[in-house]
């Protein structure tokens, strides 16, 4: 859910970005749609025995939200008209997330840049043609340091692939900030400090939509100096 990412969202949001969480359907507790209609949360167990089966539902929720997003900025009763600039528009997501923002860039030409945090690419190979300019964000242990990203990365006609040292899986997410007791902590976030994990991510993102939306000179250019050693980039 976008809850488990308020401290990256509201970093974007500080520097004058727009981000419009989404709550897929059957992965989050309950969704309503506009006609009454309720779909509740799908079990664990359930969701998780093919969930390549579901990646279509995930990418059409990311089109549908993009979709309402332009009718919002262009209706003149609602509270966002004419203050969308959807010329310098982003997509990025972390894990099933991260493969929905790979999918929505290969299917609608509307993303000009899009970042994958640490999600393996799903749909088929047909799904991982990008035109446009695409991050890689990975963690670098346990099962989702995977060579599929790693082919999504080189086969890019513009990106990048940069690897975070001492980060798992779950360390995108808000619970990087969380006390929690050792061993459990390392076990399921790495060794990066919550913190620190943060700062690189934040600023990793931001940079990369501050280069390839906004036009701004310096984008990445804290990543080039070297600022962060806990950073590998592989391309």
């Amino acid at each position: 859910m976008p809850t488990d990412y308020t401290g990256l969202i509201e970093d974007l949001a500080s520097h004058g970005y727009i981000v419009a969480g989404i709550n897929p359907t059957y992965f989050t507790d309950v969704t309503v749609f506009a006609d009454g209609t309720e779909a509740g949360h799908m079990p664990v167990w359930k969701r998780s025995w093919n969930v390549e089966d579901y990646y279509p539902i995930w990418l059409a929720d990311f089109l549908f939200v993009t979709n309402q997003i332009s009718k919002l900025n262009h209706s003149v009763d609602a509270r966002f008209a004419k203050r969308l600039d959807l010329s310098r528009l982003g997509a990025f997501g972390h894990s099933y997330g991260g493969a929905a923002a790979i999918g929505a860039c290969h299917r609608d030409a509307r993303f000009k840049a899009g970042i994958d945090l640490d999600g393996s690419p799903r749909g088929g190979a047909e799904n991982n043609k990008l035109k446009q300019p695409f991050l890689v964000l990975q963690s670098d242990q346990g099962v989702h340091r995977d060579r599929a990203q790693v082919r999504l990365a080189k086969n890019l006609d513009s990106g990048h692939l940069f690897v975070i040292q001492g980060a798992h899986h779950a360390a995108f997410t808000d619970a990087a900030l969380l006390p929690l007791a050792e061993p459990g902590r390392s076990c399921w976030l790495g060794s990066l400090a919550g913190a620190r994990m943060l700062c690189i991510t934040s600023t990793v993102v931001r940079s990369f939509f501050d280069a390839t939306l906004s036009g701004k000179a310096e984008g990445l250019t804290a990543v080039e100096r070297g600022e962060f050693p806990e950073l590998r980039i592989e391309r």
